[in-house]
């Protein structure tokens, strides 16, 4: 019993890798020869391990080496990286990252996104509910081990030349409406001239009345112009974002459309629903919709039927600016918004006005669309997102 003994205290050794003397039995039968195929099986054991362990170590220095290598690469990139683990708890942040949010009071090793980075509560929704696309999916061997990963760009500096485009583009603008405007002005100033050389020889005095309501209508018909032109050249610096009601900002677009000379003549259709408003400043919104009517006006040289629609749809707030001029066509309408691409004559336009249209339209989160065909005029949508702490109002046409 006692060499059977031995064997089994060995086979438990073996099991736990604790086997560090050979087996010893010495019986000349069949318990000595199960005794040297126990030993033969822990030395193969201990060699297969010891390979085993090799391997491990080195698949170990590859993927610390990987890790490194990953690291490295993200730490010279200018762009704040963060990692997260699926309910935005940071697991890792490049070196942009860290000196661009840390601070000595955050502990990076437990922290989430939103300590990080200050966001209202309708941001921080935003970003749970669409993290799956915004942020970009790093897999791991399990669904708990996936990450996400968040790159942030500063944009200070294009957002600034969007606005420097904008501000060109509306001086720009001011030599087309300014000579619109000088005839617009000049009427009522005749006007008041021509009454008022009348009422200093009129000796009947209801007439003398008359006279002076007419007056009154030209200085008001002149206060309303200076108005419009005067909100159109304010500085962007002055400007911020508000609660906007569209058909206001668009029924404003088109006065300033209606005193230049191309627009004098204009038949102008409308079809305006009560809306919600949007958060945008006024007057890059403004400067939207005169670009666009601008195009429409010129297209149809002063005469025609400019149409204009607003509507809620689906969520978001929707213009409708159509006219029924020449149209473009099929192989330039991909290319309207390109910088400086121009149908006109020279001379006759920057090829900057759609281009700003875009900028300002994404600026704000929303789209824009062109719809043409030859003949049969275009229509440009475009639509912005509600501002969700509005409510509608009726505009009255």
């Amino acid at each position: 019993m006692t060499p059977i003994q031995r064997l089994q205290e060995a086979a438990r050794l073996i099991a736990r890798g604790e086997l560090r003397e050979p087996i010893s039995v010495k019986t000349g039968d069949e318990i000595e020869d199960l005794s040297d195929e126990l030993n033969r099986m822990n030395t193969q054991l201990e060699a297969a391990f010891a390979g085993l362990t090799d391997q491990v170590e080195l698949k170990s220095r590859e993927v610390r080496y990987l890790q490194q290598t990953t690291d490295e690469i993200l730490d010279t990139m200018s762009s704040p990286i963060i990692m997260l683990d699926p309910v935005a708890h940071v697991q890792y942040m490049n070196r942009a990252a860290k000196n661009t949010f840390l601070r000595p009071e955050i502990d990076p090793n437990a922290t989430s996104l939103f300590d990080l980075i200050q966001l209202d509560e309708p941001t921080r929704e935003k970003l749970r509910v669409e993290h799956e696309s915004l942020w970009f999916r790093i897999s791991g061997p399990t669904e708990e081990g996936q990450r996400f990963g968040l790159v942030l760009r500063d944009t200070t500096d294009e957002s600034r030349l969007q606005d420097q485009l904008i501000q060109a583009e509306k001086s720009g603008s001011l030599g087309v409406l300014s000579a619109g405007i000088g005839h617009e002005l000049n009427n009522p100033i005749f006007g008041i001239l021509g009454l008022g050389e009348a009422i200093q020889d009129e000796q009947d005095l209801d007439q003398a009345k008359a006279y002076a309501r007419d007056i009154v209508q030209h200085g008001q018909r002149i206060t309303s112009i200076i108005r419009d032109f005067t909100g159109y050249v304010r500085l962007e610096g002055q400007d911020r974002r508000v609660d906007v009601d569209v058909n206001d900002l668009l029924d404003q677009a088109l006065r300033m459309v209606q005193h230049s000379s191309d627009g004098a003549h204009l038949k102008v259709e409308k079809d305006y629903r009560a809306l919600p408003t949007i958060s945008a400043v006024p007057d890059e919104v403004r400067q939207a919709f005169v670009n666009v009517m601008t195009n429409s006006v010129q297209a149809m040289q002063g005469e025609g039927v400019l149409f204009l629609a607003t509507e809620t749809q689906e969520g978001a707030v929707k213009v409708t600016i159509r006219d029924s001029g020449p149209g473009i066509p099929k192989p330039y309408l991909g290319r309207v918004f390109d910088p400086f691409f121009t149908t006109k004559g020279q001379g006759e336009g920057t090829g900057l006005g759609l281009t700003v249209v875009q900028r300002i339209v994404t600026k704000y989160g929303g789209r824009i669309q062109i719809q043409s065909e030859v003949g049969r005029g275009t229509s440009c949508f475009i639509t912005f997102p509600v501002h969700a702490s509005t409510s509608s109002r009726e505009n009255s046409q």
